[in-house]
């Protein structure tokens, strides 16, 4: 998976759109310290669709894959694509999902969501010593179903403290929803901490068309029509302003 590629419906095909990380510092820095020092319960960052959370999200773990005392696991829970599409971890967890398979009859990404408990079980039983875990599964509610996002996250914690008592050094575990009843659902429980996730700041905005070199005389429109929301700046830009 190539986790800073974006890829953007236009004209009924996928298009890839690679763009620059802009005014996140303070976020990914949030993160961060979370993943270094732990985070409990289950973080569940939400906000509306195409505002940048999965770009953070990705950012986040490019930004942590190398130091060696990391342990990474990125899904796409959307993802209508291949394991390798869906997922960014190390090789025997992409394995282990595709041995869990079999013949599948669900979106890749709805499966590697839903046995992602099971399969972090069976990999890391005894490979936990010492090691910061990170997991982040972008997207969730929707594929799965709201009805099952509250067990969903049960669950996922259940994984944390799992994780937790076999000795990492430390465990974070983010999700990401766009779904608009979800966050309200999630709230009702007090193993969820939500985060919520705006659209670019007008400042940003232009940040963001300057880097990518998009006309000036366009900045106005730009962001009058799409507010900051990332995903429909590109679908703008992608159409020459129109």
């Amino acid at each position: 998976m190539r986790l800073n590629t974006r890829y953007i419906l236009y004209n009924r095909r996928y298009i890839v759109f690679e763009y620059p990380f802009i005014d996140r510092e303070e976020e990914l820095g949030v993160l961060r310290d979370y993943a270094e020092n732990g985070f409990y319960p289950i973080l569940f960052i939400y906000g509306p669709e195409g505002c940048g959370k999965t770009r953070l999200l990705r950012e986040f773990i490019s930004s942590i894959e190398e130091p060696g005392d990391y342990i990474t696991v990125y899904l796409d829970a959307q993802s209508v694509g291949s394991f390798e599409e869906a997922v960014c971890a190390p090789s025997v967890v992409l394995e282990t999902f595709s041995t869990a398979a079999g013949a599948i009859s669900e979106p890749v990404g709805r499966f590697v969501a839903r046995v992602l408990p099971l399969v972090v079980k069976k990999v890391f039983e005894r490979k936990l010593r010492g090691r910061r875990v990170v997991i982040a599964v972008d997207d969730v509610a929707r594929p799965l179903g709201v009805d099952v996002i509250e067990s969903y996250a049960k669950k996922l914690l259940d994984l944390l403290e799992w994780l937790m008592a076999r000795g990492a050094e430390s465990v974070l575990i983010i999700a990401t929803t766009s779904e608009g009843s979800s966050p309200s659902i999630l709230a009702r429980h007090s193993y969820v901490v939500l985060s919520e996730l705006w659209n670019l700041s007008r400042d940003s905005t232009e940040k963001l068309l300057k880097a990518l070199n998009a006309p000036e005389k366009l900045y106005e429109k730009v962001w009058v029509l799409t507010g900051g929301n990332l995903e429909q700046l590109y679908r703008l830009l992608l159409s020459g302003g129109k």
